[in-house]
């Protein structure tokens, strides 16, 4: 594991203990690795199996033949050290877009396919099982037409170090899983954006890369229109979704006491359920976990991904989009006319051919038509 996060000790000893017998953890790489050496203790692991190095001896877990599979949650990780592991034959998952150009991604994914080995950009709210029932419900017309989406969320903003290497900022670590979300939940890709943003002052501002809070516009072509907002902040982690139909409102609310609850209201009554919240787990544990166990199952050939090839350019393309809006204080109206073809990208063998295979049972006219490659480099 390469990065841990701020809930590194419930984090890895959940996910080892959802995965018990499956597999063992021997590399933990971090920046601290007095720090990382106590989270291996905390998570009951045998710390002379399991081996804390720092990240530039990345290449020794690459090298390390009983290694079958690296998962990635560090901010600062780059394009080259996803691309070593896979060179060297490990499966690679990722808790976020690598990058926000599509011509990193597809070399990731590029690298994958040479080497044959899994490569998982997961986006774990995916993995929510509450938004899993929000899904089911939308796309199965529970509340008739959607007319909007209102989404608000709260993450904790990253360290130092990772404000000044990360220079996609907000709309890397945050902006494209809202947009996968989003995306995901109504099975549709954004036809325009607006976006702007500003400082909250959590950050030196002489060191960041961008803004800590963000709100966005968007409008699908089916007319529904989300409304995103996002703030990084010390005081907590959360997520608000409310989501308005022409029959009715769905609703989750995090705030319940015992859990996540999920509100349907339609003229035939109010629906209410609960999933409860794991205590051991930190924030975002729970579906940090469900997405790692996919991994797995995706390594040992007991699962195919979730996440395709295009469900990640989609995410990184609209997010660099978004970034494009709030620098420029300018709504992008046609905001897929900016996905353009670019011939030395498209050229790259059979990786388009994949991505087809996904366009032809794909509804979107925009895919279609456009392919989702973004014309930044």
């Amino acid at each position: 594991m390469l990065g841990l996060g701020r809930n590194g000790a419930s984090r890895l000893k959940n996910v080892i203990a959802a995965n018990r017998g499956r597999v063992d953890v021997r590399w933990v790489v971090e920046r601290d690795e007095n720090v990382a050496k106590s989270l291996v203790s905390q998570a009951g692991l045998d710390d002379s199996k399991t081996n804390v190095i720092k990240p530039w001896l990345w290449d020794t877990v690459c090298k390390d033949d009983k290694v079958d599979a690296v998962v990635i949650c560090a901010p600062t990780a780059t394009v080259n050290m996803v691309r070593r592991a896979l060179q060297q034959g490990k499966a690679v998952m990722c808790d976020r877009p690598i990058s926000l150009q599509t011509a990193a991604i597809l070399a990731c994914y590029q690298t994958a396919r040479d080497a044959q080995k899994p490569l998982l950009f997961a986006f774990p709210r995916r993995f929510d099982p509450i938004l899993a029932i929000l899904r089911e419900k939308v796309q199965s017309g529970a509340i008739g037409q959607l007319h909007s989406v209102r989404s608000s969320s709260c993450y904790q903003p990253p360290d130092q170090d990772e404000v000044i290497k990360g220079a996609d900022g907000i709309f890397r670590n945050c902006v494209a899983h809202e947009i996968d979300t989003i995306s995901w939940l109504l099975g549709q890709t954004p036809q325009s954006v607006f976006a702007t943003g500003f400082t909250l002052g959590n950050h030196d501002k002489q060191l960041t890369s961008g803004k800590d809070h963000v709100s966005m516009t968007l409008r699908f072509s089916s007319g529904t229109i989300a409304t995103i907002d996002i703030r990084q902040d010390q005081n907590g982690n959360g997520h608000h979704l409310e989501m308005t139909g022409s029959q009715g409102i769905l609703i989750v609310d995090p705030s319940h006491p015992e859990g996540t609850a999920f509100h349907c209201v339609t003229k035939s009554g109010t629906y209410i359920d609960v999933v409860k919240r794991d205590s051991a787990a930190g924030h975002g544990d729970q579906e940090f976990i469900a997405a790692t166990s996919h991994f797995i199952d995706v390594v040992q050939d007991e699962s195919v991904s979730s996440v395709t090839v295009l469900d990640t350019l989609r995410a990184a393309g609209i997010a660099a989009t978004c970034k494009e809006s709030q620098k420029s204080t300018q709504a992008i109206a046609q905001a897929t006319e900016r996905m353009v073809r670019r011939p030395e990208v498209l050229l790259q063998e059979q990786l388009w051919k994949e991505c087809a295979k996904d366009i032809d049972g794909n509804n979107d006219i925009f895919v279609r038509q456009h392919l989702l490659v973004y014309g930044h480099n």
